[in-house]
């Protein structure tokens, strides 16, 4: 699953069981591990997280509350190198990770970051676009105000025109 991690907060996304009451779960962020790996550039991969000594300053680990053995996470990073969070997986059992099972899970990494990068750019474009559309609106009223030009300059399309204030300026 995906973690993405604030100041005090960590969202799971599309964690396991996924149904619509826990396909986002939120967590305190001193109780994840995915919070380890915000101030690392490396992947965390702790064979049985009870008897690990890395973790074992955590809460989970120090109440013995750990409802997991196995942890495996990648650092999840923006354009500008900066960890958002991780894309980890957990299990039930101790276990090795494999070269293989490793740069599987770099590879999901990979995915989503080019799935919350190409978001992140759509909410851009959408934004700009809204913007334009609000200055062609602005611009469109000073023309209907000002009454006095005989150009229509589309924003969008970065266009001009002459005839619709023309023709009512003229009478023709």
């Amino acid at each position: 699953f995906v973690n993405v991690v604030a100041e005090d907060t960590v969202w799971s996304l599309g964690a396991y069981p996924a149904d619509a009451a826990t396909a986002v779960q939120v967590w305190p962020r001193e109780v994840t591990l995915c919070t380890r790996l915000v101030g690392s550039s490396e992947d965390l991969v702790i064979a049985d997280v009870r008897r690990d000594l890395r973790v074992a300053d955590g809460v989970l680990a120090a109440s013995g509350e750990v409802p997991y053995a196995f942890y495996a996470g990648v650092p999840l990073r923006d354009g500008d190198g900066h960890v958002l969070g991780t894309v980890c997986v957990l299990g039930g059992a101790p276990r090795e990770l494999s070269a293989d099972a490793l740069g599987a899970l770099r590879l999901l990494r990979n995915q989503a970051v080019r799935l919350l990068s190409a978001r992140h750019e759509r909410v851009t474009l959408e934004a700009g676009r809204s913007q334009l559309a609000e200055r062609q609106e602005a611009f469109e009223e000073a023309m209907e105000i000002a009454g006095e030009t005989f150009w229509d300059w589309n924003l969008l399309t970065n266009e001009m025109d002459q005839a619709r204030y023309r023709s009512r300026m003229l009478g023709y």
